[in-house]
């Protein structure tokens, strides 16, 4: 905006300059040499302070000067423009975590969005409403009690690389490089009660080896129920004791509290802001409005079928419970998605942790405080808690010998389970199962102009106008008394203004090159002229009065109205 501002005034300001030059000339004769310094004046310093030392053309020098100091002026911005970012609101589809949505929810469309599958029984039996043998879907179990939930590789796998990693899978951008969205689904929770006592257990002071149970986790019947809890029992090692020695072997007390933990499968509203940053995505949630995970058996579900078409055998079917028609067993088939993810979370961490007791052994009578070889726990196979943000070794750097020791190897809250169990929810959203229709707030490339500090601008740029009307005002009086637009510059022009004088002619001649004003004869530089009417011009051959600069004796004043030229 400055360099659009700077370049209208030097145009405008420059014709007007024009104008103005070609209005002197005509008043008065003036030597060629000063001419040159004010025609040259606008684009060479050295002629502005030529004209300058001579006091002479006052109104030129004040608009050269101007001139000049336009392009210093815009130069340095007037800190009065701020640029901001535009954003654009628009509803969009994006993806999200919609196990929960029943809206225009059918048996195909879960289906495809199914994380979790049952062991179900083909079998026949009387359709109640046409009275025939039907080719039917029954759980071999009630789900109170142990119907076998599986879980699809997908959440499988993406629940135990978040817990191995302890960060969120993240979502591809779908709104652009710079947005923000919130997102508004119901998730799994666990509803966790917990219970601590101190207690001992009875070690072996002689033995070069004790090992001990610092962690058990519990998944009732973990391949199946969607009606079970996780449980966890949870030790901490304090101090080792002896107690009343026996011949051959010395026997001692391990002091430690017991803490048991048991989390019951629930749900939860989730509030999650969703934010890109340069394609770099950030999460930020809120859980809410904590309820009991309700789910009641399916019962027998009919296929939609014909009577001809052959029933399906027995085996896996992802989410099969009933035809698109029985819409009264969609919420049994959500429930078990979202007891998927319990199971995906829970079964790994279920197993127990086998490791020595340091610092008992038949060295050592007694031992202070009481710690864990962590190095030297043995985990069944599939159980990864040692490498998840439950053990107290997450991500810490290994001792200088190898060895580790922690009297709280592991540490198990309700907190920390659902800050598990919301991060591989949260993940999920990377599987593309869900859409939300949302609000999205766009932040956009391109930039409005919101004027935040008008006297920072007003001032500068007001002064540079008001200073410039004035010689706007006179380049246009310029105009109207001259009757003709001179030109700035222009080879045509220069010729047919010198021409008609044959002593400015002549003294040209002399110094005829490309040099400008350095091999000009002092007599020439001294020669003074003026824009006028030629006298001869009336008098002899011509028939049309012609104008140009001419020595005295050469032009007269040129009269207002008269036509000069072809």
């Amino acid at each position: 905006m400055a360099n659009a501002i700077g370049i209208l005034l030097q145009i405008s300001l420059g014709s007007a300059f024009t104008k103005y030059l070609w209005r002197l000339v005509r008043l008065a004769y003036y030597r060629t040499a000063f001419l040159d310094d004010l025609f040259s004046m606008r684009s060479n310093p050295l002629a502005l302070f030529r004209v300058l030392a001579k006091r002479k053309a006052v109104i030129l020098i004040l608009l050269s000067l101007f001139l000049w100091t336009i392009s210093v002026a815009v130069s340095f911005p007037p800190g009065a423009v701020t640029v901001e970012q535009a954003t654009q609101k628009s509803e969009a589809a994006v993806p999200s975590f919609g196990i929960f949505d029943l809206n225009n929810a059918t048996y195909d469309s879960i289906t495809g969005q199914s994380l979790s599958s049952y062991h179900i029984t083909n079998t026949t039996q009387l359709h109640p409403e046409i009275g025939v043998l039907f080719p039917s879907y029954e759980f071999p179990c009630d789900p109170k009690e142990n119907c076998p939930l599986l879980t699809t590789p997908s959440i499988t796998g993406l629940a135990q690389v978040t817990m191995l990693t302890g960060k969120r899978t993240l979502t591809s951008s779908t709104c652009g490089a710079n947005c923000f969205y919130n997102l508004h689904f119901k998730g799994p929770y666990f509803q966790c009660s917990s219970l601590s006592r101190n207690m001992t257990k009875s070690v072996n002071m002689t033995a070069i080896v004790n090992n001990t149970t610092p962690y058990t986790s519990v998944w009732k019947n973990t391949a199946s129920s969607l009606y079970t809890s996780l449980d966890f029992t949870i030790l901490q090692a304090h101090t080792v004791t002896e107690t009343s020695p026996l011949p051959g072997e010395r026997l001692g007390e391990l002091n430690v509290t017991q803490t048991e933990i048991s989390c019951l499968p629930s749900i939860a509203d989730y509030d999650v802001l969703n934010t890109y940053e340069n394609n770099v995505q950030s999460l930020k949630y809120e859980t809410k409005n904590v309820q009991p995970l309700d789910i009641e058996p399916p019962g027998v579900c009919w296929p939609s079928v014909t009577l001809s078409e052959m029933p399906p055998v027995d085996g896996e079917v992802f989410n099969a419970t009933c035809s698109e028609n029985t819409t009264a067993q969609l919420p049994f088939m959500q429930n078990s998605n979202i007891m998927a993810v319990f199971l995906a979370m829970a079964a790994p961490l279920a197993g127990t942790v086998e490791t020595g007791l340091a610092g008992v052994g038949y060295v050592e009578d007694t031992v202070s405080n009481g710690e864990f070889i962590l190095t030297s726990a043995s985990y069944p196979a599939g159980l990864i808690v040692a490498n998840t943000p439950l053990s107290s070794s997450f991500n810490a750097p290994p001792a200088a010998d190898g060895e580790m020791y922690s009297n709280s190897p592991f540490f198990v809250t309700q907190d920390i389970l659902n800050e598990m169990l919301a991060n591989i929810t949260l993940s999920a959203i990377s599987l593309g199962l869900w859409k939300e229709t949302t609000q999205v707030t766009q932040n956009l490339t391109n930039t409005v102009y919101v004027l935040s500090r008008p006297l920072n601008i007003a001032l500068p740029y007001g002064l540079l106008l008001g200073l410039a009307l004035p010689f706007l005002g006179l380049g246009l009086w310029s105009l109207y008394a001259n009757r003709v637009p001179a030109q700035d510059g222009g080879f045509f022009q220069i010729l047919v203004t010198t021409s008609g004088s044959e002593q400015l002619h002549h003294a040209a001649a002399k110094s005829g090159g490309l040099s400008g004003a350095t091999n000009v004869p002092q007599e020439v530089r001294d020669l003074k002229v003026r824009f006028g009417e030629f006298i001869e011009g009336r008098e002899k051959d011509r028939v049309v009065p012609m104008a140009g600069f001419g020595t005295r004796d050469e032009v007269r004043v040129i009269e207002k109205g008269k036509i000069y030229g072809v």
